[in-house]
């Protein structure tokens, strides 16, 4: 969805939503995923009824009753069935069923490995540290489905990819939304964070230095719980502007 038409009388604000609604549409047709373009629609009705953006907002930004009633109104269109519509993703996703028994001499699927499995219902029940399920394939992602069965108990498993322990592959790493702020658990004082040495999972804390009463110059350190202290920097307002 691009953006709706905000209230802010500035001009960069403008050109921002702008450029970012662009952006969301050329996502949108690279990754063939359903756009709901409202921007030009937005500006189209408040044109036609003579409104002023703020007519149909609380602040600057966030739609009032009217507003949610016309935003409604250019979404429901999409919500259809669309016999037309590529379906492209149904090759994306693939399911794999572990009830495939060893003697079929089928690899297209999960493989059975090490001491002896044992099959009840649907399911397949693992019951040695040195049983292992095996999946060969190509993607990014997998999820693993935990069978249930009256009268046993979960246990536990340790997943490898290629041999190697997940959190050995630097690529998998991400970091957790790093701080809260204005009060809100989804808006972080911290936007960017990246790294050069390898990561560990720890804890970070920033320490703020020489902060000018405007906020427009500041030093800062950062401490890792198990790396201790990680580096530091300086920003300058002045140098943005």
């Amino acid at each position: 969805m691009t953006h709706h038409i905000s209230s802010n009388p500035s001009e960069d604000k403008r050109r921002s939503d702008d450029r970012e609604s662009e952006a969301i549409r050329l996502v949108a047709q690279k990754y063939n995923c359903e756009l709901a373009d409202i921007r030009p629609e937005w500006q189209a009705y408040l044109q036609a009824n003579n409104l002023n953006p703020q007519d149909l907002l609380t602040d600057t930004v966030h739609p009032n009753a009217k507003g949610l009633d016309l935003m409604v109104d250019l979404l429901l269109k999409h919500f259809r069935w669309n016999p037309y519509t590529p379906n492209d993703w149904m090759r994306t996703v693939r399911t794999y069923e572990a009830q495939r028994f060893p003697d079929e001499g089928r690899a297209d699927g999960v493989t059975f490995t090490g001491k002896p499995w044992r099959f009840l219902s649907s399911l397949a029940v693992g019951e040695h540290r040195d049983s292992a399920l095996r999946l060969a394939f190509h993607g990014n992602r997998v999820d693993c489905v935990l069978g249930f069965l009256p009268g046993l108990k979960p246990g536990t498993a340790s997943v490898r990819i290629d041999g190697k322990s997940p959190g050995s592959f630097p690529e998998l790493w991400a970091h957790t939304i790093p701080s809260s702020a204005c009060g809100t658990p989804w808006q972080p004082a911290v936007r960017r964070v990246s790294h050069r040495a390898p990561l560990v999972p720890e804890t970070w804390k920033i320490i703020f230095r020489e902060i000018r009463p405007d906020a427009s110059r500041f030093r800062f350190e950062v401490h890792g719980s198990r790396t201790g202290f990680d580096g530091g920097g300086e920003f300058d307002g002045a140098k943005y502007q």
